[in-house]
C-alpha cells in the first residue's frame, strides 16, 4: 500500500518541476509589435524642434486666454505688450492712461523676477521667433512695441482707457521653417491658430 502513495508523490513532484516558457510565435509577435512601435516613435523624436515651436504657440494662446480671463475676473483691463526686438511679451494691469513698465506688470510664479514676462528666446521654445505683429491699437505704441488690450468683459479694445472696440489682429510665430498665426478676433476676442503656407 505504500507504493501507490509514493507513485502519487512522484507525479506531484514531476508536475511541479515543469516550467512554462514563451513559444516562438509569442516571442516573434512581441518583437514585431515593438518594431512597429519604434517605427512610429523614432521619426517624431527627430522633429522635436517643430514640437517646441508648437509649444511656443500653445503658451502664447494660454497667456492670451489668461489675460482675457483675468481682465474679466478682476473687472480690470489687461494689456499684453509684444516686443519683436527682444522676442518677448509681458502682461500688464491697466491702471490709467499710461502703463508703468515696472509697477503695472502682473506677478507670476514663472516669469522673469516674479513678473509675467515670457521670453521666446528660452531653449524650451527652440528658436521660435515673433515674425509679425498687427493689432488694432489707436494710441501710440507702448514702449515702442505692439499692444493688445482686453477690457473688463474680456473683449479687445483699441486704447488703454477708451471704449472703442478693437478690430483684433494677429501675431505670427516662425520657427523650424514653419509659420503659425495666432488670431484674436475683434469684438469677441476669440483666439484661433492657423498654420501659414
Amino acid at each position: 500500500m505504500n507504493r501507490p502513495c509514493c507513485i502519487n508523490n512522484a507525479f506531484q513532484h514531476a508536475r511541479v518541476r515543469v516550467h512554462r516558457a514563451y513559444t516562438l510565435v509569442e516571442m516573434l509577435l512581441t518583437v514585431a509589435i515593438l518594431a512597429i512601435a519604434a517605427t512610429m516613435v523614432i521619426p517624431s523624436m527627430g522633429d522635436s524642434d517643430t514640437l517646441r515651436v508648437q509649444a511656443a504657440i500653445r503658451v502664447i494662446v494660454a497667456d492670451l486666454t489668461f489675460a482675457q480671463s483675468d481682465a474679466l475676473a478682476f473687472q480690470q483691463r489687461r494689456a499684453i505688450v509684444f516686443n519683436e526686438a527682444t522676442n518677448s511679451y509681458a502682461i500688464y494691469e491697466v491702471n490709467g492712461a499710461t502703463l508703468d513698465q515696472t509697477n503695472d506688470l502682473l506677478d507670476s510664479n514663472f516669469g522673469v523676477g516674479g513678473q509675467y514676462i515670457r521670453n521666446l528666446n528660452d531653449n524650451v521654445y527652440a528658436g521660435a521667433t515673433i515674425s509679425d505683429i498687427d493689432f488694432d491699437y489707436g494710441g501710440t505704441l507702448v514702449f515702442g512695441s505692439a499692444i493688445l488690450i482686453f477690457d473688463e468683459l474680456g473683449g479687445p479694445v483699441n486704447s488703454l482707457q477708451g471704449d472703442g472696440a478693437s478690430l483684433g489682429g494677429y501675431i505670427e510665430i516662425t520657427g523650424n521653417d514653419q509659420t503659425y498665426r495666432v488670431n484674436v478676433d475683434g469684438y469677441t476676442g476669440r483666439i484661433t491658430v492657423q498654420k501659414m503656407p
